[in-house]
């Protein structure tokens, strides 16, 4: 008899979720002409293709996320929770939703910020067997990737003339959800002593603090 692996509830062979928990189940099947599976790494690979083609479609934030409302188990009064959560995010953070990746349990809402230098993904989930159509603030993740600045050649420069005074960069940082480090700051050291310079939308350093 097949259980629940979130919550111990019996559940039926292929319940695509949990009813009393909602959390998602998979299922490995031998009879392969029924059921296909794929590697972990072919599922990487389709989300990341998915994640790039959201990235790059001119649908509207509700367009998006009525693609994947039906993959989410939830009352159409949740799931317009949801659609409220996923607005109300946008605005807070200067973001805009890209997707569900609905495999993993708490499906993940997707979410990008573009900034000149960085883009920023923050990601978001719904407990169903506490509030359902409201994402939990103790488990937003934001991540940070700071390709764009890496590759400006003023940008370069710079890191290059510090490195001439004995300096080398340790890393760059910011925090959108704390508007006094939401700016750009990077990090240097001697190996002795750390450096953070402030940097503007013209890449001018400014010596913020040294220690």
């Amino acid at each position: 008899m097949a259980t629940c692996p979130n919550c111990g509830e019996i559940v039926m062979n292929g319940d695509p979720y949990c009813t009393n928990c909602g959390a998602t189940l998979r299922w490995n099947f031998d009879d392969e002409e029924d059921y296909e599976h794929s590697s972990d790494e072919e599922d990487s690979d389709d989300l990341h293709e998915l994640y790039h083609l959201m990235v790059k479609s001119d649908m509207t934030t509700d367009e998006r996320f009525d693609l994947f409302k039906d993959y989410l188990f939830l009352t159409d009064y949740q799931l317009e929770e949801v659609r409220e959560e996923i607005h109300s995010e946008e605005e807070m953070y200067g973001c805009r939703f890209i997707m569900v990746y609905t495999a993993p349990y708490p499906k993940v809402f997707i979410f990008l910020r573009q900034d000149k230098y960085r883009d920023v993904m923050i990601f978001n989930r719904c407990y169903v067997e506490h509030f359902p159509g409201r994402f939990d603030p103790g488990g937003r993740e934001f991540h940070y990737v700071y390709t764009r600045l890496l590759e400006e050649e003023k940008f370069q420069r710079q890191v290059v003339e510090l490195a001439k005074e004995g300096l080398e960069l340790k890393q760059i940082y910011s925090d959108i959800s704390i508007p006094f480090f939401d700016g750009l700051k990077v990090e240097f050291t001697d190996g002795n002593h750390e450096v953070i310079y402030g940097i503007d939308e013209d890449l001018n350093f400014k010596k913020l603090y040294e220690s």
